[in-house]
């Protein structure tokens, strides 16, 4: 497998095996392997709990690490490891020659697929092939991690070993007469968590042994969170000796606590501790981001004038137009609104921390999700009752009017929601404040009941015609103006991340559960209280220097 770690890293890292390397032409990217923030953090997950299981001792500097660039490649190498390890790709069909290496990288590494990725891929391993690789996995010492550890090469594995660490050259094994789990990695990566009496059949050639238990508890205990994601296993503990005959209780108790946050939990806490989850910061690109903040108002996007003047403040660095939210009076006692909503919705965009609160983690995924891994937003004001009230009562009015989108959608809008009403005394303007603007409303049923559900994707698109209240009569022409502008041709399908080089989309999502008879809605309950956040609108104005917390270390 050496090889193969050696391929992907020559390609990830732009042919450099620089561990410094950061991702080429701006992005989140770094290290050998260009671990992002999100794919870091699952990678020391894995790491932590492989190494639970097999009873080793953690590397402080894999854990800490915040960015993979402060790794050795040593360490790099070890955490791709075990994230193949660990991940979707099923790699005991690789040396049988069912799965190419480009798939293996894709589905094992990179996760997801874009134009190009192959072309590229193919590339660098033909100049590989050309030009060979200079340091990787050959450089490092047989073993890594594992070598405080003995290995015993024994066909007869625990039998005559018993607690300790076996290495068989066969992929048959038998547990008749081994009385304790035993978790099994062939040389291809097959892992199995092989229990008492029963024979199991490995890919590959060999098969090493890691022992869980000398007695006892025979099966690991699961416990998964409110979410249904798993968060903890406890295996039974062993006792086994390292190299200098010492001997080495992993915990008291008699287990081993394998400990797991799911990814909504986990984008939960980031949430709450940097105002942005580590999968919102891929938008970020450090100088456009704030180029893009400081100078475009979030608001008017169907005002072809307003995107004109937003074009060219971008491009001049002019700053904000201080009369973009200018709502009524005279000239020389103007009464201006403010949109905290829509500040923070374009702040995640942007990769930037939200500074109001607008936006919480939802509990929720929709329910044809494949994707286990997916986390959605959604706006923190969702949770006041009236307004769930009220979402529920327009989905009844709008599906029975036929109010759909071309995919039978029915849609829905904030517009009209009992959010209070502009003051002129500084307090927020609900009209204006209206993050999402046009989202699609559905209907469904779960082990809770029934529900309505809101889902929404919250993108940048000037050109995009729109459809419901989001029509955007000035697409076409803003479009024809932009690309007579432009070198970046656009089309009316294209982001404003890609004409600027900075943002992401998010997707949003959130579950209203109602009695399907009263058409009321039913307030779930956590812990014996009433879920309930309310929303913070202590807008900041944009001028205001912000604490950055993850974007203050560049």
């Amino acid at each position: 497998m050496g090889e193969v770690a050696d391929t992907i890293a020559y390609h990830e890292s732009g042919h450099t095996m620089n561990p410094k390397q950061k991702q080429i032409g701006g992005g989140p990217g770094r290290g050998a392997f260009q671990f992002e923030g999100p794919s870091l953090i699952t990678a020391q997950n894995r790491y932590k709990t492989v190494a639970n299981v097999m009873g080793l001792d953690f590397n402080p500097n894999i854990l800490n690490a915040k960015s993979a660039d402060e790794l050795s490649l040593e360490d790099q190498y070890t955490l791709f490891y075990v994230n193949l390890l660990e991940g979707d790709a099923e790699l005991g069909k690789y040396p049988k020659g069912e799965l190419d290496l480009i798939d293996l990288w894709l589905q094992g590494h990179k996760n997801v697929e874009v134009p190009g990725n192959r072309e590229s891929f193919l590339h660098s391993r033909e100049t590989a092939k050309e030009k060979g690789i200079e340091g990787g996995y050959k450089t490092f010492k047989t073993g890594g991690w594992l070598d405080k550890y003995e290995v015993i090469e024994d066909d007869m594995g625990q039998l005559t070993n018993p607690g300790k660490i076996t290495k068989i050259n066969s992929n048959n094994i038998t547990m008749k007469g081994v009385d304790f789990p035993v978790l099994g990695i062939s040389d291809t990566g097959d892992k199995k968590m092989m229990q008492p009496g029963k024979d199991y059949k490995f890919d590959g050639n060999s098969v090493t042994e890691y022992p869980m238990a000398q007695g006892g508890m025979n099966v690991p205990l699961k416990t998964v969170n409110k979410f249904g994601e798993l968060e903890r296993l406890t295996y039974p503990s062993s006792v086994w000796k390292d190299k200098e005959g010492n001997p080495e209780q992993l915990v008291m108790l008699d287990e081993v606590v394998v400990d797991s946050k799911g990814p909504i939990a986990l984008a939960k806490e980031q949430m709450e501790e940097y105002g942005i989850p580590n999968f919102q910061t891929a938008g970020y690109v450090k100088g456009k981001s704030e180029r893009a903040y400081n100078n475009i108002t979030p608001e008017g996007y169907g005002n072809i004038l307003k995107n004109l003047d937003r074009k060219k403040r971008y491009d001049e660095d002019l700053g904000r137009d201080p009369e973009a939210l200018w709502h009524s009076g005279p000239k020389d006692n103007k009464r201006h609104y403010i949109i905290p909503n829509r500040e923070d919705a374009f702040r995640l965009y942007l990769g930037m921390p939200q500074v109001n609160n607008s936006f919480a983690v939802s509990d929720y995924r929709p329910g044809d999700s494949e994707d286990k891994s997916m986390v959605y937003l959604k706006p923190n004001y969702f949770n006041e009752a009236p307004i769930r009230q009220a979402l529920v009562d327009q989905y009844f009015q709008r599906k029975k009017d036929g109010y759909v989108d071309k995919d039978k959608k029915t849609i829905g809008n904030e517009r009209g929601l009992p959010r209070g009403k502009y003051q002129g005394d500084g307090t927020t303007w609900p009209e204006a404040d209206n993050s999402l603007g046009d989202f699609t409303f559905d209907m469904g049923e779960d082990e809770k009941g029934t529900y309505i559900s809101i889902y929404d994707i919250w993108d940048l698109n000037p050109f995009q015609q729109g459809e419901g209240s989001s029509v955007n009569k000035a697409g076409r022409a803003l479009l024809n103006w932009f690309n007579k502008q432009s070198k970046n041709k656009a089309t009316s399908e294209s982001e404003v991340s890609a004409l600027f080089g900075a943002g992401k989309p998010f997707e949003i999502y959130e579950r209203i559960y109602i009695d399907p008879e009263t058409k009321k809605i039913i307030q779930m309950k956590q812990g014996g209280s009433l879920v309930r956040l309310d929303q913070l609108t202590n807008f900041t104005n944009y001028n205001t220097p912000q604490p950055g917390g993850w974007l203050d270390k560049y």
